[in-house]
């Protein structure tokens, strides 16, 4: 078994479930939530093993992985005129058109630098990302 730097964060909330939320600290990936019913969390405390609990896991290929992020510009191309109605679902479009191979685009374009002109043309801006092998990047231990 591998060990990770993680991060933990418990809610309790009367009205709700428990919630236990486990990160990869590296990746910044949810590895998985946790839902545990109060008296079950209390009994969990009180070293009582094999507590019911429900769990969702977030995307374990990210696991152990280094995150890296930056900002991305890209050309709007479409078949009609691009207006301020319409850019948005223009540019999550095309983005994947021009986005570098293994980046995923955040699609994220409430920015008030999101949208910009660029030599006549109407360009976009967005963050884009990958998780890579700690073996890939160049100061990698």
């Amino acid at each position: 078994m591998s060990k990770l730097e993680g991060q933990l964060t418990i809610m309790c909330n009367r009205d709700r479930p428990v919630e236990i939320e486990i990160v990869d600290k590296e990746s910044g990936g949810r590895l998985a939530v946790v839902h545990v019913g109060h008296t079950q969390f209390v009994a969990a405390l009180g070293r009582m093993g094999s507590c019911a609990c429900t769990i969702e896991h977030g995307n374990l290929s990210k696991v152990g992985k280094i995150h890296e992020s930056k900002r991305f510009e890209f050309p709007l191309t479409a078949n009609k005129p691009i207006t301020y109605k319409n850019r948005e679902a223009v540019a999550k479009a095309c983005v994947m058109d021009h986005c570098p191979e293994g980046w995923e685009p955040d699609n994220y374009y409430g920015s008030q630098d999101s949208f910009f002109e660029k030599d006549g043309e109407q360009w976009a801006r967005t963050t884009i990302r990958r998780w890579v092998d700690r073996k890939e990047t160049p100061d990698a231990d």
